[in-house]
């Protein structure tokens, strides 16, 4: 009661301490609900910075307060923006710092608020990772389903890995789905020079494998990092029985995929049939022209 009479007689709500704090700050970094409140019904400076320059905004993402968080966007969306908007949405990325919390509420406010507001969601950490992958990484179901909503589903990490490249890695044939028909480009090529379905065959994921074939957008010519055409790759895989390998080289065959290429060996995938005593193989290639 006190502190609200002060305020209602014209104590400055941007005072700071003597280390030169905001009172906003310190009521924050104490969790002090009422005194913030107060404070912000009160025309504070939500973007005055502490002596380390963060904040207010920032030091509650920190905290994990979803409450403060979710007033201090309302009171954003209903004021000006300072000159830099990205020191407050972007700087230290309040959006990373609510997924790692898991805090599915926060998350869903600073999403809103940066589509309504135009401000940039293709961030990543220090580490370069994306939200997408973060989330997807860190098994926070519920806000990696939120934000295929949100963001490029095509954004990649520091690797040049989409978050396609991370749901093949684990095997995870539900997410794959899940993002394919959303848009991820099943085409998506690191900077190793990996691509989506390269990967799925080095892991040996039949599954997988025939799954990505039966998108419209495959391209069974895109060569990896060996320059080998996916043919080549499976032919040469060991992790396929007998049949899972014609079946491959069958489907490859049926989406176009041109058999006389040669790999940076200067090899046809009639060469690897033949040098792994594939007979099987080594007819579906001459009936379909090697």
């Amino acid at each position: 009661e006190i502190f609200n009479y002060l305020l209602d007689h014209g104590a400055d709500s941007n005072a700071t301490n003597k280390n030169g704090v905001p009172l906003l700050s310190l009521a924050i970094h104490k969790n002090d609900v009422e005194v913030i409140k107060s404070l912000l019904n009160n025309h504070v400076n939500i973007y005055n910075l502490d002596t380390n320059g963060i904040s207010p905004f920032m030091k509650a993402v920190n905290k994990n307060y979803s409450d403060i968080v979710e007033f201090d966007i309302t009171l954003i969306n209903n004021n000006p923006l300072p000159p830099n908007p990205r020191n407050v949405f972007n700087g230290n990325s309040p959006l990373i710092k609510a997924i790692k919390h898991n805090n599915f509420e926060m998350v869903y406010s600073l999403l809103k608020y940066c589509k309504s507001n135009h401000v940039n969601l293709n961030i990543v950490d220090v580490y370069g990772n994306t939200p997408l992958i973060i989330s997807y990484m860190r098994g926070y179901e519920e806000i990696f389903r939120i934000l295929v909503e949100y963001v490029d589903i095509n954004q990649r990490d520091i690797q040049g890995n989409t978050i396609l490249h991370y749901a093949v890695e684990k095997k995870d044939l539900k997410t794959i789905k899940c993002l394919l028909s959303v848009g991820a480009d099943v085409n998506a090529l690191n900077k190793l020079g990996v691509t989506v379905l390269d990967r799925a065959i080095s892991k040996g994921e039949y599954n997988i494998v025939k799954y990505l074939l039966l998108n419209d957008s495959i391209n069974v010519n895109q060569r990896n990092k060996n320059w080998e055409i996916p043919l080549i790759t499976v032919i040469n895989d060991s992790h396929y029985s007998q049949v899972e390998k014609e079946c491959i080289v069958e489907k490859l065959i049926e989406k176009g995929t041109n058999i006389n290429l040669v790999d940076k060996n200067n090899k046809f995938a009639l060469f690897y049939a033949i040098q792994n005593n594939n007979f099987v193989i080594v007819r579906i290639l001459l009936e379909n022209g090697a």
